[in-house]
């Protein structure tokens, strides 16, 4: 069990510990010897009242420092929470030193990686080489993610060679975003053949951010020649001399421990995954704060006992509780409680918990559409989409005009309208708190997945119309341009193959009556439903 504090600054105010308890003996003393002039003695409880007030205050300062217990072991957790993979496509990765090729292994682990994650993790894919592309951002959608994955290649960039330190701050800044704080990991697949210096400092920047790094290291350690292409397997020459490449695990190693991340071979199999993809998390911490506040409270009632505590005492004990417990003072401080507590759960990842508080700080800010936007990125992080569409609704139609609030409330509209067109039918009988838990398995039929689709994809265009700046926004409509034109191809394709049904069985029906068809005397025709 660790001891600990959060807030470890505060206790600096024990320092001033000392120089109260001598004052306040000094004034007793000044008091008793004032009393004696009087013929009067002092009180004889004087010295406990000043030990019991030095106590209440050292566990106000210990409180404000908000002391925490809880076990210090480690322990995995299955969910991974937003997790980004990034391949590297630089030519030197078709070697097939690794069968059937370095690329190809790579493909085939993030697949198998990115299969073990919960319902509830998110993943995204990022293409680098000389450059960087985002193949698909952050999404619930496994299956798309599959197929964008499939298709990523050399010609998913624009520039040939290897800079892992430019593609993780592109991860960092243009894939990563605010609603998973606390559950952020990149997950780097390469050969290695860094062309930059700076690579290292850009991994430890993801450690400063709460970003844990992985590095797997896709290759052979025996020199083997680059290819030129995919299909055009004829040695890259420079100066005359094919290139060759192998993998640079120390390198790598150095880069992953940069980060205070770790590195794996492709070649250690189920133990790599057996522990890719998880999390390690300390156990859980119990705040203490509200045990000192008492402990405080209690002393200060010991010292009033046989005296009637005045005005003064009783305001300063409705400061120190309002101080500790957070209690509102007005219907400000009331909202700013309910969005802490809020946020606190939407850290720790209790997104349904985090609904409660952002639900009625929302009620208490009418006139604030912040908070309501807060309210309804829990819902969506909850799974609640239905909702949490109503409510970015609600949200845009109270954000200043053209302000990145409004832009961010269409983002919130158009992906709520994109997880319901990809989720199915809600089930309202399910409260777990996971994402396959609210939805059936049946999918919504074509015509209302497109019509969601659509909508969505208005919002996007909205939400650029109003920033162009803002993250993902080209991006998604790519997405669901893509999406749209799958569906529309597949809506024809049903509908030929409905005309064919519906061509034959009359072209059946009209041989009937005709006669084509021979029946015996005692048979009846039968009417089949092909």
């Amino acid at each position: 069990m660790n001891f600990h504090f959060s807030s470890p600054g505060m206790l600096g105010l024990l320092l001033v510990l000392p120089v109260l308890f001598v004052l306040m003996r000094r004034g007793a003393v000044l008091r008793g010897a004032a009393m004696r002039h009087f013929g009067v003695s002092d009180h004889p409880k004087r010295l406990w009242k000043t030990v019991t007030s030095s106590a209440a205050v050292l566990c106000v300062v210990v409180a404000l420092a908000r002391p925490t217990i809880g076990s210090g072991e480690s322990k995995h957790v299955a969910n991974a929470g937003d997790v980004v993979f990034l391949l590297d496509v630089s030519r030197s990765m078709l070697s097939n030193d690794v069968r059937p090729s370095r690329l190809d292994r790579a493909k085939q682990l993030i697949s198998e990686l990115a299969g073990q994650l919960e319902a509830e993790d998110r993943v995204a894919l990022v293409a680098f080489a000389g450059t960087q592309a985002m193949e698909c951002p952050l999404t619930f959608d496994a299956p798309f993610f599959q197929d964008v994955l499939k298709n990523a290649g050399p010609e998913s960039v624009a520039r040939g060679g290897t800079r892992i330190g430019d593609a993780i701050r592109f991860a960092m800044d243009s894939v990563l975003d605010d609603v998973r704080r606390d559950r952020k990991q990149f997950v780097i697949l390469t050969d290695g053949g860094d062309q930059q210096a700076q690579s290292e400092s850009a991994a430890a920047d993801t450690s400063e951010r709460g970003i844990r790094l992985s590095v797997i290291g896709v290759g052979g350690s025996e020199l083997t020649v680059v290819p030129t292409s995919m299909s055009d397997r004829t040695p890259v020459a420079y100066h005359g001399e094919p290139v060759r490449t192998k993998l640079e695990s120390a390198a790598l190693r150095k880069l992953a421990g940069a980060a205070h991340g770790q590195y794996w071979d492709s070649n250690e199999g189920q133990l790599l995954l057996g522990q890719i993809g998880q999390l390690q998390r300390t156990g859980e911490a119990t705040e203490l704060s509200l045990v000192f506040v008492a402990i405080a409270l209690a002393l200060l009632g010991i010292e009033a006992f046989g005296w009637t505590p005045g005005r003064q005492h009783a305001a300063v004990v409705s400061v120190i509780t309002s101080l500790i417990l957070n209690t509102p003072l007005s219907a400000d401080e009331s909202v700013a409680e309910l969005t802490a507590k809020g946020t606190s759960a939407f850290q720790a990842w209790r997104y349904s918990e985090a609904i409660v508080p952002f639900e009625k700080a929302a009620r208490l800010s009418h006139d604030k559409p912040e908070a309501v936007y807060n309210f309804a990125v829990a819902l969506y992080a909850a799974g609640h989409f239905e909702e949490a569409l109503q409510a970015f609704r609600k949200a845009a139609g109270s954000a200043p005009k053209r302000s990145i609030l409004e832009a961010k409330c269409r983002m919130g509209i158009g992906d709520a309208l994109y997880m319901e067109s990809i989720k199915g039918v809600h089930s309202s009988n399910s409260d777990a708190p996971h994402l396959g838990a609210f939805w059936q398995s049946k999918s919504l039929a074509p015509d209302a997945s497109e019509y969601m689709l659509l909508s969505a994809l208005d919002e996007y265009k909205e939400a650029l119309r109003i920033q162009p700046a803002v993250a993902d926004a080209a991006y998604n409509i790519r997405v669901v341009e893509r999406r749209l034109k799958a569906i529309q191809k597949a809506s024809s394709q049903s509908k030929k193959e409905e005309h064919a049904k519906q061509d034959a069985l009359s072209m059946i029906r009209a041989s009937k009556t005709s006669g084509g068809i021979q029946q015996t005397a005692k048979q009846q025709p039968v009417d089949k439903d092909w």
